[in-house]
């Protein structure tokens, strides 16, 4: 008899599925109806097999590396469509796991069978299941190894701050985007949220736990031990190139992180990663503090303002409405003002597919101000929506195929003015 903990939440075949385990001689120990319900499960039962439908909400790489372990008789994940398996593919390069192709099967016995041929193949090759993984939390790179095959600068990384006026335009899926794509053209990416008035990349992404990557950092930078291991202490990887230092759950906790600190942050990401793509909230307009610190003048948007003054390049981030655009024109003097570049890169964001003229518009109302800088449309896409709900990165949805093409395209035309 072999020990299961079934996650397949929503799924119409489950029934059929749990009944033709138990005759096929599994023991399902738990049935869990949701993401929290399987890690509480797998946290109990360390050597029970895990088969899991990679289409449930909420279900992450970060969440299941924790529970995914040699130990295992078998890690199975379910996947019904292209996107399932380009999904399952992706979180089982963090989440050791075997991806089955359940469209290959014409019954729930079929399912059964290929979950059995996973355990007899992982008990034949222990310790092979899965592809080749980078274990959370570890920076595979150092100063002499550093790749310089792809032009990245040997000395230091480039730091891109993604902003956006207040009105919520955006920023987080624009960064995130960005991240991906800069992570895909090889260069080892760190994605920043360092939105100190409302943090949602943790969230975006589907990573739960209450732990801020951002305030780890900064103890370790006031405590002067932040190096590339404390930082891969603090940092989740999301895929081989890709790592995220997730932001400030609770908006009370703002003050812990210190400019000096966020300073030393911004200097260590750059030494250790080749791209660092900042996700900041807007710009408060106001250097006037409720001083409960002793007067120390931290300002609630310091993390904007000092990821601006060094950052290398900007991303702005607008919608394409009245409200969104006006707000862009008002605020963006304030962000020149922070940083010594004088070129922006103008995102509009969820652009209708009917919408036309949107960047000739643009650029004319910019222009009207007295600034010139090139515009992106971003189309909209529904399929940003289901990311969300599942959790998931836009590169695990074959659906967004066209807007992860419009984030390499702005991915390509910020690397040429990193370059020039």
């Amino acid at each position: 008899m072999t020990d299961i903990i079934w996650c397949t939440p929503g799924r119409p075949d489950e029934p059929e599925l749990l009944v033709d385990a138990g005759a096929h001689g599994f023991t399902v120990i738990r049935r869990c109806l949701d993401v929290a319900e399987l890690i509480a499960a797998a946290g109990i039962d360390r050597h029970a097999g895990l088969v899991i439908d990679v289409s449930a909400p909420r279900l992450s790489a970060d969440t299941l590396a924790h529970v995914a372990s040699d130990q295992r008789c078998v890690v199975a994940y379910l996947a019904y469509s292209d996107d399932d398996l380009t999904r399952a593919e992706s979180i089982s390069r963090l989440a050791p796991g075997t991806v089955l192709d359940i469209r290959r099967a014409k019954s729930p016995r079929s399912v059964i069978d290929l979950i059995q041929a996973a355990i007899d193949a992982s008990a034949d090759n222990p310790g092979e299941e899965g592809l080749d993984t980078v274990p959370s939390g570890a920076l595979p790179i150092d100063d002499e190894s550093r790749d310089t095959t792809t032009g990245v600068d040997a000395q230091r990384g480039k730091l891109v701050v993604v902003w956006g006026p207040h009105g919520a335009p955006g920023r987080s899926t624009v960064a995130l985007g960005l991240a991906e794509s800069c992570a895909a053209s090889g260069y080892r990416t760190c994605l920043v949220d360092a939105d100190t008035i409302s943090p949602s990349l943790a969230l975006l992404i589907g990573m739960t736990e209450d732990v801020s990557g951002l305030l780890v950092a900064a103890r370790y930078a006031e405590q002067g031990v932040l190096d590339a291991r404390s930082l891969g202490a603090a940092c989740r990887a999301l895929s081989e190139s890709l790592w995220v230092l997730s932001g400030i759950g609770s908006a009370d906790r703002w003050s812990q992180a210190r400019p000096s600190a966020l300073d030393l942050i911004w200097a260590e990401c750059t030494r250790h990663f080749d791209r660092v793509i900042v996700d900041v909230g807007g710009l408060l307009r106001t250097e006037e503090v409720d001083d409960p610190f002793n007067g120390l003048g931290l300002r609630r948007d310091c993390a904007a303002v000092g990821a601006l003054q060094v950052c290398d390049s900007v991303v702005a981030v607008t919608r394409p409405d009245v409200v969104g655009l006006a707000r862009l024109v008002e605020d963006l003097p304030d962000v020149l003002a922070l940083t010594s570049h004088l070129r922006v890169d103008v995102v509009v964001n969820q652009v209708s597919r009917r919408s036309r003229g949107v960047e000739s518009n643009v650029k004319r109302l910019i222009n009207e101000v007295g600034l010139d800088f090139p515009v992106h449309p971003l189309a909209f896409d529904d399929g940003v929506r289901t990311c969300v709900e599942r959790g998931s990165l836009f590169s695990e949805a074959s659906s967004l195929s066209r807007m992860r093409r419009n984030f390499g395209t702005i991915d390509k035309h910020v690397d040429v003015q990193l370059s020039a």
